[in-house]
């Protein structure tokens, strides 16, 4: 707990006005937050309590993907960490004072505070303290303005949880890739505040960047989303979901995030749309017309995959050193992952993304059926560009020096998501990161990682038949096959606001 109180919430919020805040930042200092600046650190950074999600419970329906045999399937997603509380935020620093007077108790206070030369935060103290201000930058009036603001912000929130609660949402563990599709229009309308009579977009425009905000978060890596982050996209989205725009597919890519909005009100047969067979849900209670994917943004082609080491190579004589379990990381913000070796090794173990030269070697030296199986699952849990986004371990070399213009990729031993082990002598465990995908029912899936060596295996989903619009609208294009081991290339009015004042 800190010890934040009033006088420092009217500080922060005149300090950030100083500072050109117009938008949620002029909050001020928050009652309770994840602790700030732990992003990856296992039981700290919203982790250490993961949630198995059996089906039907915690209010989702967990979909069993096609590829596992077991009969209690769940979906393991973290959840947890540690929080700041700030619970003197309503007591003036006067009363507190006084309170530990009364009690016999010392009042301290850090002499640096009252240094107005020390920091810009210092300056305006003491100017607040020492000079007379304007009514409507003085304690009283900033106090009621954040009070208006934060009803304001609770208002918006509700809003958009409606959407969210009322909207169909498929969560894919496998690659983190979320499918949407908005209730109907009357119903988004009404909840953004988009009114016929009202020219003013402002409300709405930031009721969809919250919401945006929502779906982006679910997906992207990056450890905190920001609304000043988005752009433009909240005035692209904005019509499509309300049902003012011309019904076209579009594809749009920030924050690491790939969007892809899907036409599924035109022609079927045409190049862009889905095909007739699409078996995706359209409840009455949905809009026809769109259906969204939300993926995480692939790599580029020219940049090599980095690899994280997981498990560093033995110091010891390999022959009679067996390592445990490694640290849990959380790779590319996405996935928490910790592996273990039956067997010592020489080389190093770590994951990255999964790379096209991994295709040709994954499939080789396996059976015609396996190679069939993996093809039809890579189409359902990652279509198009999306499975360079999954992650593999590999064993690699740390110090090995490659070729000029080459580098080393290291050894797939296992792609963990999907389930697949080619070493038998590793072992894994993984998780999603935290999400939290609200409503309830028949309304939200999340779909389970694979067991792909299960033997219950009945062909592809009907999310792979639905998936493929992805490729017509622009994720997918062609790429020259390259060596598994080697590949050449070159490493190639909305503000921000912070926890801590």
């Amino acid at each position: 707990m800190l010890a934040h109180h009033e006088d420092d919430l009217a500080e922060t919020i005149l300090f950030r006005l100083a500072n050109g805040y117009t938008g949620y930042g002029l909050r001020g200092i928050k009652r309770s937050a994840n602790i700030p600046y732990c992003f990856g650190q296992y039981g700290i950074h919203q982790s250490g309590d993961p949630e198995r999600w059996l089906a039907g419970a915690n209010g989702v329906s967990i979909q069993k993907n096609r590829y596992s045999a077991r009969k209690k399937f769940f979906a393991e997603i973290e959840s947890g960490g540690v929080q700041i509380y700030r619970p003197l935020l309503g007591f003036s620093k006067s009363r507190l004072i006084e309170t530990c007077r009364a009690s016999g108790m010392r009042w301290f206070e850090d002499n640096t505070n009252k240094d107005m030369t020390l920091t810009p935060r210092n300056a305006i103290r003491h100017f607040a303290q020492n000079r007379s201000l304007p009514k409507a930058l003085q304690k009283g009036s900033l106090l009621h303005f954040r009070d208006r603001l934060l009803e304001t912000i609770e208002a918006r929130t509700a809003d958009v949880d409606k959407i969210l609660d009322s909207s169909f949402i498929q969560l894919d563990l496998r690659s983190g890739k979320l499918l949407v599709r908005f209730p109907l229009v009357e119903f988004v309308r009404d909840a953004l505040c988009v009114r016929e009579s009202v020219s003013d977009m402002k409300e709405p425009r930031y009721r969809t960047a919250m919401l945006l905000l929502r779906l982006l978060d679910m997906v992207s890596p990056q450890s905190e989303l920001r609304l000043a982050r988005l752009g433009s996209m909240p005035d692209i989205m904005l019509p499509l979901i309300s049902g003012t725009a011309t019904a076209r597919d579009g594809s749009w890519s920030l924050v690491n995030v790939a969007i892809v909005a899907l036409d599924q009100a035109g022609d079927r047969s045409g190049p862009r749309g889905l095909p007739e067979e699409s078996l995706v849900p359209t409840p009455p209670e949905m809009q026809p017309e769109y259906m969204y994917i939300f993926s995480r943004q692939s790599p580029k082609r020219d940049i090599i995959p980095r690899i994280t080491s997981l498990l560093p190579a033995p110091l010891s004589d390999p022959r009679t050193l067996v390592q445990g379990w490694s640290d849990w990381i959380l790779w590319d913000g996405r996935f928490w992952i910790r592996v273990r070796s039956s067997r010592p090794r020489v080389l190093s173990i770590g994951v990255r993304f999964l790379a096209v030269p991994d295709l040709m070697f994954i499939r080789r030296d396996q059976e015609v059926a396996w190679n069939k199986k993996f093809t039809k699952v890579l189409k359902e849990a990652a279509p198009a560009r999306v499975r360079f986004t999954l992650p593999v371990i590999v064993e690699h070399d740390l110090e090995a020096i490659p070729e000029p213009g080459m580098v080393h990729l290291g050894t797939v031993l296992a792609v963990p998501t999907l389930g697949i082990r080619i070493d038998p002598d590793i072992n894994w465990e993984v998780r999603y990161k935290y999400v939290h995908l609200g409503g309830t029912g028949n309304t939200k899936e999340v779909v389970g990682f694979s067991q792909f060596d299960d033997p219950d295996w009945k062909g592809e989903d009907v999310q792979g038949r639905a998936l493929r619009g992805m490729a017509r609208s622009g994720q997918s294009r062609k790429s020259a096959p390259r060596s598994n081991n080697q590949a050449s290339g070159s490493t190639g009015e909305m503000d921000d606001e912070s926890d801590f004042d």
